[in-house]
């Protein structure tokens, strides 16, 4: 099944422990952020975590992931699983059934080697670094169409409202301390590169 883990480490002896920030965003999204280690501590009145869904079938099933790559999510609450060995999309209910797949491991329309995934309405959008390609599926799983786009960063995508793919590229340009960014639209058509100063550590 898709697990998630969280991993802490006790550093006391090394390093002093940091201290959270925590701020309240619009919408009352609150937002917690830590330059470093911190404190934890187990009581009745911390955080816990609770498994709210599992997706993912018995060995065996068509629902099993094997290794999984990448995970979206659609308006209705639909987790697209983007598996490997083979690669496939698994697509699940909002309370974790299986419900089909879509795409299939291989070079040809509606194949790809590894799938990164984002969803725009109903559109599915699903870029393979291997093949430098990009692909869109509608969300039931019908091929839309596929074009060259970029190869070899084996990083998530994104498409934002305005339905514009974000595509991670190798390509660096003339600020080598940059993330670089292809633009697309959902038909293909290259838009423009984003370029993203790196974080500075100071």
């Amino acid at each position: 099944g898709l697990t998630m883990c969280i991993v802490a480490c006790g550093a006391r002896d090394r390093h002093p422990l940091a201290v959270a920030k925590i701020d309240t965003l619009d919408g009352h999204v609150v937002l917690v952020m830590s330059p470093g280690p911190t404190a934890w501590a187990d009581s009745a009145h911390a955080w816990h975590l609770v498994e709210a869904q599992h997706i993912g079938g018995a060995a065996g099933t068509p629902g099993e992931l094997i290794d999984p790559k990448s995970v979206a999510v659609d308006d209705a609450g639909r987790v697209y699983v983007a598996d490997d060995k083979p690669a496939i999309i698994k697509v699940f209910a909002a309370d974790g059934r299986f419900l089909h797949t879509i795409g299939r491991e291989g070079e040809g329309p509606g194949e790809f080697r590894i799938g990164f995934l984002a969803i725009h309405g109903s559109k599915l959008i699903v870029h393979d670094p291997r093949l430098t390609r990009t692909s869109v599926f509608d969300t039931s799983g019908t091929f839309l169409k596929s074009w060259t786009s970029t190869c070899c960063y084996y990083s998530p995508i994104d498409v934002d409202s305005a339905g514009r793919i974000y595509l991670p590229t190798m390509i660096r340009g003339d600020q080598k301390q940059a993330f670089n960014f292809l633009r697309y639209t959902l038909d293909g058509v290259f838009v423009d590169t984003l370029t993203v100063p790196a974080l500075r550590e100071d």
